[in-house]
């Protein structure tokens, strides 16, 4: 081969050694078996090991993952050593690495506990609170009191944040001392997930299953529809949950808030027999409701969605959050799982517009 070649060949490679080597470095900051990870992801194949490093402060790199507010973070070993400093009335840490995925969120669905270590080494008068938010900005809390010169390790199961966040969609992680009464050291080391799984499996029981719905396929503007669902509960409930149906334009999918939605149209009622006398596993057969297309919308595919609601709790209402395949709100809405895994954001099925 002459060097003119060679050059050419040599070249040719120096953007895909660079590519290897980038996903070498972000496989071997993050997970524990880097090589799975780099062949899963030029196989496009599903390689997360059963556990998953978050931060375990041993080196300087791992404590920049962290951003500081009213605190103060430094090694000690492989630990890391807040001080949370009186008079702030959050002093915490929060963690602020993002690993790759779509908008800058992580995937905590394939795992099951969220583990690490704290150890007490001064005087503690407040509880240590972890918070875990989603892309939502809904948000997961707990509080652990530490005595001074105490030690644990602390578990957390994904389950028990289930009802409150989505898991597909984590933002942030937080530790903080509200209003310490004096400057308070706590350690901490290895946060991590643990327990492998099904990317996207639900966590938790699915109170509310979607079973049917009854509708014709098309109608014109102008026309009133009547339509029939059915649900089931696979568990009792005592909250006296009402019911909603939206209807609207397939492309006003992206639109966060439902009211914006051009031709948006919005039904709730209580079921005639409430939620708290149903039958767990028994179907219930609801409506039928009417649904008047008014002239003015526009024609087209459009989405219905529906689903429970408690209306007397504070910030009810339907939330445009993005869940694929169940649905578990907290507030308002219950657990709701749907029949058809292809199905996602509430929506049951459709009906063509003339």
């Amino acid at each position: 081969m002459s060097l003119g070649r060679r050059v050419i060949v040599i070249a040719a490679w120096v953007p895909v050694a660079v590519t290897l080597a980038l996903l070498w470095e972000q496989a071997r900051r993050t997970c524990p078996d880097p090589r799975a990870v780099v062949a899963g992801l030029l196989s496009h194949a599903d390689a997360r090991p059963r556990w998953r490093n978050l931060s375990s402060f041993g080196n300087d790199l791992e404590m920049e993952k962290w951003q500081r507010s009213g605190a103060l973070l430094a090694r000690a070993g492989e630990w890391g050593r807040v001080t949370f400093r009186k008079g702030v009335e959050y002093s915490g840490i929060r963690l602020s690495d993002y690993t790759f995925g779509p908008a800058r969120v992580r995937d905590w669905s394939p795992y099951r506990v969220l583990k690490w270590e704290m150890l007490a080494p001064s005087n503690v008068t407040r509880p240590l609170v972890l918070t875990v938010k989603d892309v939502g900005n809904r948000r997961f809390s707990r509080s652990f009191t530490l005595a001074p010169g105490s030690a644990m390790a602390a578990t957390v199961g994904l389950a028990e944040m289930n009802p409150f966040i989505d898991l597909t969609r984590v933002t942030e992680v937080y530790f903080f001392l509200q209003n310490p009464e004096v400057d308070t050291v706590v350690d901490l080391k290895d946060l991590r997930l643990e327990g492998g799984g099904a990317d996207g499996a639900v966590i938790g029981t699915p109170c509310v299953v979607f079973e049917r719905l009854e509708i014709p396929e098309s109608a014109a503007r102008g026309e009133t529809v009547t339509l029939h669902l059915t649900l089931s509960l696979t568990e009792r409930q005592d909250s006296p949950f009402m019911l909603f149906v939206h209807c609207y334009p397939e492309h006003e999918r992206s639109v966060e808030i439902p009211s914006h939605r051009a031709g948006y149209i919005h039904l709730e009622t209580r079921p005639f027999l409430p939620v708290p006398q149903w039958k767990p596993r028994a179907p219930q057969r609801l409506g039928p409701y009417a649904v008047y297309l008014p002239r003015s919308i526009p024609a087209g595919r459009y989405l219905i969605e529906a689903g429970l609601f408690n209306d007397l709790s504070p910030g009810n209402g339907p939330r445009g959050v993005p869940y694929h395949g169940a649905y578990d709100y907290g507030g308002s809405f219950p657990k709701c799982r749907y029949t058809d895994p292809q199905r996602s954001d509430f929506v049951i099925g459709t009906l063509q517009v003339r």
